[in-house]
């Protein structure tokens, strides 16, 4: 056997091509109980197995162009598979439901032959891989080449990083690098295993090589939808989705927003009046009453609590907002627990509080007379990715106030994808047989997951901005991104990228790639031990890191092409920043204005967690000496050289730093030429230091 690049095992000996016999068994041990309850004895006390049955391959009858009944089986691949499946349905029993599959009812003699059991009636090709894997009613197979796709020249280990960062499914864990690939793009969700050595089969001459190719078989079916259990099941009922259509979900969204309009009405409709408080029968049912209901049923308390959501007195010597008499507590609340470690909300002004007391009363229950209903169907489906639990509209049915729960629809999709690829690539190269098979029975979502072309673009066009770390709207506002974008929008682009809470989240997971330690101190660290430091000094940012055992943190960055001009400016506006970066870490800026420019300009930025006049004066002196490694030339004062350009510093009130610096420009002074004797270093300060007005009326 020869080892494959994709499997990572080793390739199995395929069974000779002109075999006259199959064996007809299960592959997948969760099929075993099926097939006992179809083959097995009926005395439910044994355990045993009808051993597997060696016929002849002319003696396997063809599969019959409709399927009746619900014993039916089918030949496929080299053993016998079971046409029904284990469906449960939300909040309901286990139940069988049969799936035919579109391959049956495809005449043996029109068709082509694929495999030893599956027909098809064309066969595409394809160079990359659709995001919408479209299911034709004349079934197709799709013949995928990446052979000469540059991402698949990359040797193992960056393979297997793309792998890790592309597809995070845990149904895909164990899914070869080649199976895997195609879930990189696709928007469907999607569950299945790549099948093992049992369920190998021979892919026919002329699809993926000249010769019969050995292939192993993955198939995956469609996770389904997600919908509110609330659903109006007329909008799904008899859906079949073929090829993929963008205005597949309008009837859903028409749907939302006419309910966003009917509880903007009920809103409008003003407060809830009652027929006979003391009797507590509603009038008039409103949205917001069952809102705050539901919101206050499910709030939780600080602590590890059990309780309910219930209605309490407000005692006399609590204040009273509002006039009111009541507010909503813990049913656990006890007078030797801790003040606000249970749950306490105000019932709103603009509610009736006999209302609200009647509605908690009765545990959501509404006592009217006439029947009461709202949002009794709802339209909400969301993808199968979403971690949505709760629906955003309230609903009122039979009169019951309720937060629909969304989870997966009841009615198992259909649809499923073969994908046969070649155990051994040497055969016919980086090649792959697809075929989807069977229509979708809910609406597909738009582009909702980035391919890695996405992310290719997008890790492109935060790069051109050149910032090491960059926002959402930055990001899409940049001149970079329009100049790579090519005169299309954000949204067009980037369809998957629309939600800035999504940019975001991808935004922080680029930053933990190219800072691994983090943005903080030790991010810092080492991005100058093992990046900056080993760069050339014209292209260095972060020139020092100093870490005091007195606690002492200073950072210096500057850029090189910038701070060049330092030595043409007349002044220096130094400002001391507090709480301006995240952390115990301030920011010393370092600006003037470039006189040949006509521009202001930030030469340094130095950042350090102390304030007093060691600090500072640790912080100056860097300064000064970085400012001479990386333009070659030292900083000078015309005071002390009546050839230097640079007249004052201008500080901010911040009088350590001034102090500071006073203990560093009298190491500098030169007497014979400022003809300045003191050596009193706050006198010495005067000469050079200036503060803003700003700061001195202050």
């Amino acid at each position: 056997s020869s080892s494959t690049n994709l499997g990572k095992r080793k390739a199995r000996v395929p069974p000779p091509q002109d075999a006259s016999i199959i064996e007809i068994s299960s592959d997948d041990d969760t099929a075993v109980p099926d097939a006992r309850d179809k083959f097995g004895d009926s005395n439910p006390k044994s355990d045993s197995f009808p051993p597997a049955k060696r016929i002849k391959l002319e003696d396997v009858p063809a599969p019959s162009s409709s399927s009746k009944g619900d014993n039916t089986t089918e030949i496929a691949n080299g053993r016998e598979e079971l046409s029904t499946k284990d469906t449960v349905a939300v909040g309901t029993s286990k139940k069988r439901s049969k799936r035919v599959f579109l391959h049956e009812k495809i005449d043996r003699k029109s068709g082509k032959k694929v495999t030893r059991s599956l027909w098809v009636q064309h066969i595409k090709d394809l160079d990359d891989i659709p995001a919408q894997w479209d299911v034709t009613r004349e079934l197709t197979a799709y013949v995928v080449d990446l052979t000469d796709n540059d991402k698949f020249d990359l040797d193992k280990k960056s393979i297997i990083q793309w792998i890790r960062h592309e597809v995070r499914s845990s149904c895909l864990l164990h899914v070869s690098v080649g199976l895997r690939f195609f879930f990189g793009k696709c928007q469907c969700s999607l569950t299945g295993n790549s099948g093992h050595s049992r369920g190998e089969v021979y892919v026919e001459a002329g699809i993926l090589s000249e010769e019969k190719v050995w292939c192993r078989r993955g198939e995956y079916t469609c996770n389904g939808i997600k919908a509110c259990e609330y659903i109006d099941k007329t909008l799904l009922d008899g859906f079949e989705g073929w090829e993929f259509d963008r205005d597949e979900l309008r009837p859903f969204w028409t749907a939302e927003l006419d309910a966003h309009e009917v509880e903007a009405s009920n809103m409008d409709a003003g407060l809830l009046r009652c027929v006979d408080l003391d009797s507590k029968e509603l009038k008039l049912l409103m949205d917001a009453y069952i809102r705050f209901y539901l919101t206050a049923k499910n709030t939780k308390c600080k602590i590890k609590c059990d309780g309910k959501a219930v209605v309490r007195k407000i005692p006399a010597e609590r204040p009273n907002f509002g006039n009111r008499s009541h507010f909503i507590g813990c049913s656990k609340f006890k007078k030797s627990d801790e003040r606000g470690s249970h749950r306490s909300l105000q019932i709103p002004i603009n509610l009736d509080e006999a209302a609200v007391v009647s509605l908690f009363e009765n545990n959501g229950k509404i006592k009217h007379k006439d029947e009461v209903e709202l949002h009794s169907s709802c339209s909400v489906v969301v993808h199968p990715r979403s971690h949505k639990t709760e629906c955003p509209f309230t609903h009122v049915v039979d009169k019951q106030a309720s937060t629909g729960r969304i989870d997966f629809y009841k009615d198992p999709c259909p649809s499923r994808l073969l994908i046969f690829e070649p155990v051994d690539n040497d055969e016919c190269g980086r090649k792959a047989l697809v075929v989807p098979e069977n229509p979708h029975n809910h609406p597909r979502h738009l582009h909702a997951k980035p391919t890695l072309a996405d992310k290719e673009l997008l890790q492109k066009v935060a790069a051109a901005s050149g910032k090491p770390h960059i926002t959402p709207k930055e990001l899409r506002t940049s001149s970079t991104t329009n100049e790579i974008l090519k005169g299309r929008t954000w949204e067009e682009a980037f369809p998957c990228m629309t939600d800035n809470q999504r940019l975001r989240r991808w935004i922080r997971a680029l930053d933990k790639t190219r800072y691994p330690e983090g943005l903080g101190w030790k991010g810092v660290q080492h991005e100058f031990e093992n990046v900056e430091s080993f760069k050339p000094m014209h292209e260095r940012y972060i020139h020092s890191v100093i870490s005091k055992s007195d606690g002492v943190r200073l950072i210096v960055t500057m850029h090189p092409e910038l701070v060049k001009h330092i030595h043409s400016v007349s002044y220096l506006v130094i400002d001391y920043t507090f709480k301006r970066i995240k952390g115990d870490l301030n920011e010393w800026a370092v600006v003037s204005m470039l006189e040949r420019y006509q521009t202001r300009i930030q030469f340094a930025s130095l950042y350090c967690n102390k304030a007093d006049r060691s600090t500072f004066k640790l912080l100056v002196s860097e300064f000064f000496e970085t400012i001479e490694r990386v333009t070659g030339k030292k900083l000078e004062f015309f005071l002390f050289n009546r050839d230097a350009k640079l007249l004052c510093l201008i500080f901010d009130a911040e009088a350590a730093q001034m102090q500071g610096c006073g203990d560093v420009l009298l190491s500098m002074n030169i007497s014979e030429v400022s003809g300045v004797t003191t050596r009193d270093p706050l006198l010495m300060i005067q000469h050079l230091a200036k503060t803003c007005v700003e700061h001195f009326n202050r």
